[in-house]
């Protein structure tokens, strides 16, 4: 199974230490990045692709990156991400055990969690409703069939910045489907 990250090309200067928390991993993955922000050196990155944008929101850019991917699963990151260890096998694991092998697409996100200063901020903050407990936990990350995103239209244009990831994941809920929450990510 191909894996596809996407994000918006903001800080290039740090892709080599998220490509360092991908190293000796089994599944083939891609990392797509968009934006106006042109890396030095993209010969020195096999495994990412970067779509050059004009001068648009970072929501758009990741929209861009989005329907660049070729993979079957894709997952939504910054560029300063650094995943645990053997995280692409660990996710695409946990999520052929949530997801019927049957179906040819899901409506299901794998939320994973935010690990800041020892912290899992995803918790509490990263909900339908910020601090409620009782309401469904969000990821701040997400990974998803490719093509039940599409499906669901991808990113809302609308948006400048932050809080599409979360409108994603209320659309797949109002949708009927679900979201399921993987501990192993960051």
């Amino acid at each position: 199974m191909k894996f596809s990250f996407f994000a918006s090309a903001v800080r290039p200067h740090l892709w080599q230490k998220l490509l360092d928390s991908l190293k000796g991993k089994i599944k083939t993955f891609e990392i797509v990045f968009a934006g106006f922000i042109e890396p030095a050196n993209t010969d020195k990155f096999p495994q990412i692709k970067y779509v050059k944008t004009s001068d648009i929101k970072p929501a758009q850019c990741y929209e861009v990156a989005r329907r660049n991917c070729t993979g079957e699963l894709v997952c939504w990151i910054d560029d300063d991400h650094i995943f645990s260890e053997g995280f692409v096998d660990k996710v695409c694991d946990f999520y052929d055990s949530v997801v019927p092998f049957e179906s040819n697409y899901h409506r299901v996100v794998i939320a994973t969690n935010y690990v800041e200063t020892g912290t899992d901020e995803t918790i509490e903050q990263y909900r339908f409703f910020a601090r409620n407990l009782n309401t469904p936990q969000l990821g701040l990350c997400g990974v998803m069939s490719r093509k039940y995103l599409d499906e669901l239209g991808g990113l809302d244009a609308r948006y400048i910045i932050g809080r599409w990831h979360a409108d994603i994941q209320m659309r797949v809920l109002a949708d009927g489907g679900k979201i399921e929450v993987f501990k192993g990510a960051t």
